[in-house]
């Protein structure tokens, strides 16, 4: 192929993207020669686009996402930065001053960026205002003539209120969506603080029935918040039956979306089940998910690395272990324990291995320590203080041999593994070991 048709091909394909994609034009005169960079948000996926602003104070950033519909984030180093919607095909940004807030950027015609800016404005001030009358009436009895002024304010804040929330409620504006999950979110930090059992069980009910994920899914770091207290309410929360609820619940959920959502939502829950060390819950909840679809494939690669795992090594035999040297002694069971000595989880969790060493030894089973270190003279001085003798690191990180083998790419892991050589149970904490 001739470099002249390669460049044609090219100039069509660039041609396309600027039809499907979206427009972001930024005037700033007082940002000249100023880089400025783009976030957008794909799930729990983040690209961004990176442009000089020119002499004349412009910039124009082209979204390559067929009418995307979510949040944004336009930083520039040293003036600030603003999140904002973009929804459509075009969204003109102007900056009349050398930095970047809520306070100096306006829309001229972005009806989604003005209706958030619309409801945040009038909330805040309903609220400030609600807070100081409910303030103002303790300094005043019942049928004074101020008390009934004060309440009758009250009356006109709380239609205020009411009036925007229909407003919101009959908005098609991805900036009312984006405002249903931030209250959201506010409501389930609440439960989570509270550990309030009622609180929390409407925020449940309101997660696996009517919750958008279409708009969680481009609402950048609100998603992931979301996930995070999620699973958090329910470690506070009813603590006996917490992983049993919280599997359920995240189930019903993920059972009522459609792609790429249920991908989304599938990824964000298994990597709060792996960060919290839930290694049971999220056992369950991939059997439950591959169970109404056994033949489940993503693009998203970290879940990709844990569905991989589950599929590779669950109930079979353990790849043999490199570097682990033969043993005369007779163990019934090994424990395979994957740290790194820069995490602190990890050593957590290895001051309890170590508490507990006798015990597992008196009851035949053999500890193998695999360490991700990369440092070598790090690696010696903490080996150090583990009492037994089987401790392997090749100081390739999560590339080397074992980790790759036993799908290891987040510390602490242990596997348990039975007299045939079986896994027996993957675990993120020593307390799940039984």
């Amino acid at each position: 192929m001739s470099r002249k048709v390669m460049f044609v091909l090219l100039s069509e394909v660039l041609f396309a993207i600027s039809l499907s994609g979206r427009t972001v034009c930024l005037s700033a005169p007082g940002l000249v020669e100023k880089t400025a960079r783009l976030y957008y948000y794909t799930g729990a996926r983040v690209d961004s686009l990176l442009l000089n602003i020119d002499s004349t104070g412009r910039a124009e950033f082209v979204v390559p996402v067929e009418n995307y519909r979510g949040m944004i984030t336009l930083v520039v180093p040293e003036a600030g930065a603003i999140e904002l919607v973009l929804a459509e095909p075009v969204l003109e940004l102007k900056v009349e001053s050398n930095s970047i807030s809520p306070e100096t950027v306006f829309f001229p015609e972005s009806k989604e960026n003005m209706f958030l800016k619309h409801i945040f404005t009038s909330q805040a001030k309903n609220m400030k205002k609600q807070a100081w009358l409910e303030s103002g009436k303790q300094f005043y009895s019942t049928g004074e003539h101020v008390f009934e002024l004060i309440r009758q304010e009250k009356r006109l804040v709380d239609a205020a209120m009411k009036q925007l929330r229909s407003e919101i409620d009959a908005s098609t504006l991805y900036a009312a969506g984006y405002y249903r999950l931030s209250d959201f979110l506010n409501r389930l930090f609440d439960a989570e603080q509270t550990r309030d059992e009622e609180k929390a069980e409407k925020v449940s009910e309101e997660m696996e029935t009517e919750l958008n994920a279409g708009d969680m899914f481009r609402a950048g770091r609100i998603r992931e918040m979301i996930h995070n207290y999620y699973i958090s309410m329910f470690n506070r929360v009813n603590e006996p039956e917490k992983r049993s609820d919280y599997v359920r619940s995240v189930t019903a959920a993920l059972n009522r979306l459609g792609p790429p959502e249920h991908e989304d939502y599938f990824a964000g829950v298994l990597h709060e089940t792996e960060r919290f060390g839930w290694a049971e819950s999220q056992r369950e909840i991939i059997e439950r998910a591959l169970g109404a679809n056994p033949d489940f494939r993503t693009n998203i690669h970290s879940l990709n690395e844990i569905l991989s795992r589950y599929r590779k090594i669950e109930n079979e035999i353990a790849p043999a272990v490199e570097g682990l040297a033969e043993t005369t002694e007779k163990y019934e069971r090994t424990l395979l324990a994957f740290f790194d000595s820069e995490c602190g989880t990890c050593v957590e969790e290895m001051k309890i291995l170590i508490k507990r060493y006798a015990q597992l030894r008196m009851n035949s089973v053999r500890i193998v320590s695999i360490a991700a270190d990369t440092d070598k003279q790090r690696y010696k001085n903490y080996a150090r203080k583990l009492p037994w003798s089987d401790k392997l690191c090749d100081f390739k990180g999560f590339e080397g041999a074992n980790f790759t083998a036993f799908g290891v790419f987040a510390t602490p892991s242990f596997f348990l593994i039975d007299s045939e050589g079986k896994i027996a149970g993957r675990y993120f904490d020593v307390d799940e070991i039984q």
